[in-house]
């Protein structure tokens, strides 16, 4: 059984998703509310998927994201935010998030994207589309080099892992590649990739 951590300053918003998780089978192994007490009940306790807002005290959520991920723990990261703001979403994924959800989402949302996490995808929200533009440009044009490589790997079939042996990289590093191609492209799941790359004959 899953264990799960929830950091939230608010209450309502701990106690909400307390009981989400362990009416989907998940074990709420703490409950705090600032980043520095996430981080010490982190080095001292088990925990596969976190649950953190953005806006606690003493270490915000995502500073206590990126210190998670310098020192090399595998666990699951949800961020909660309380709006969809690109320029968020774009630094959770830098820093190695695996979701992005609001807080006020519908509970079938959240859901999904706790499904989503822990059984090895991102979930990031839809960027949403210009009504015009006077170029039209290819989502994966936006791609760098390197997370072109990724996408051709990924779409062979292979596991993360191996990709991370092949390309010398981290474990970590393809996961945040993953991410950052699927919120390029607006892809929400690994068919809608392999559906765009034979569509656009990467």
């Amino acid at each position: 059984m899953s264990r799960a951590l929830i950091v939230s300053s608010q209450p309502l918003v701990s106690l909400s998703l307390s009981m989400l998780l362990k009416r989907e089978g998940y074990t709420v192994v703490g409950e705090v509310n600032d980043g520095q007490e996430a981080l010490q009940f982190i080095k001292k306790n088990a925990v596969d998927l976190l649950l953190t807002e953005i806006d606690i005290p003493s270490l915000n959520g995502l500073d206590l994201v990126k210190r998670l991920r310098k020192s090399d723990y595998s666990l699951k990261v949800l961020v909660m935010g309380g709006q969809k703001q690109n320029i968020v979403i774009n630094h959770a994924i830098s820093i190695g998030a695996n979701g992005y959800i609001v807080t006020r989402d519908d509970i079938s949302q959240i859901i999904h994207a706790i499904h989503a996490v822990m059984s090895g995808y991102c979930y990031f929200p839809m960027q949403s589309q210009p009504i015009a533009s006077p170029i039209s440009t290819q989502p994966h044009s936006q791609l760098s080099m390197r997370e072109i490589q990724v996408l051709r790997e990924l779409t062979t079939g292979k596991k993360g892992i191996h990709i991370a042996e092949e390309m010398n990289i981290s474990f970590k590093t393809v996961s945040t590649y993953k991410c950052r191609i699927m919120k390029k492209l607006n892809l929400g799941s690994m068919v809608d990739l392999m559906d765009y790359v034979r569509t656009h004959q990467l």
